[in-house]
């Protein structure tokens, strides 16, 4: 017998999560898809999707308030509570110490990101006449190919 679009030459092992959602998958259909299925087959509890989604969300919150908005970030996370949980701040109210954080996060990441680490130390000194020393951008010069 000759197999079709969907048939599964492997034999089912139900043992793991990722078993079942192979077990679910159908050749030629897209992840989305399967995903779906995946959620109507009750592979994930309630709770598991809720902090799945939360996590999801976070990150989008996070995506948001790090925004540049004129090449400094909206805001930044700043002091730490106790249980070592970043506290987030609007740069407009920012300490002295939250500048110089925020300055060697976005340094310590390189490339387009020590623009940013420059415009939050300008902004310190504009702030506090004092700030953190600004890295200037060195470009290489590739050599040409012999």
């Amino acid at each position: 017998m000759k197999a079709k679009f969907g048939d599964d030459a492997h034999k089912r092992e139900w043992s793991t999560r990722s078993a079942r959602i192979r077990a679910i998958f159908q050749s030629g259909q897209t992840v989305a898809a399967t995903t779906e299925l995946c959620l109507d087959a009750d592979l994930w509890s309630k709770n598991e999707i809720r902090n799945k989604a939360t996590t999801a969300c976070r990150n989008e919150v996070r995506a948001a308030l790090g925004e540049l908005q004129d090449g400094v970030p909206f805001a930044g996370p700043t002091g730490a509570r106790e249980d070592g949980a970043p506290v987030w701040r609007q740069m407009e109210f920012w300490s002295y110490d939250d500048y110089v954080y925020n300055y060697q996060e976005y340094r310590g990441r390189g490339g387009s990101n020590i623009a940013v680490a420059n415009h939050i130390a300008e902004r310190c000194c504009d702030q506090y006449r004092t700030g953190p020393k600004r890295l200037q951008l060195l470009e290489i010069e590739e050599e040409p190919e012999q």
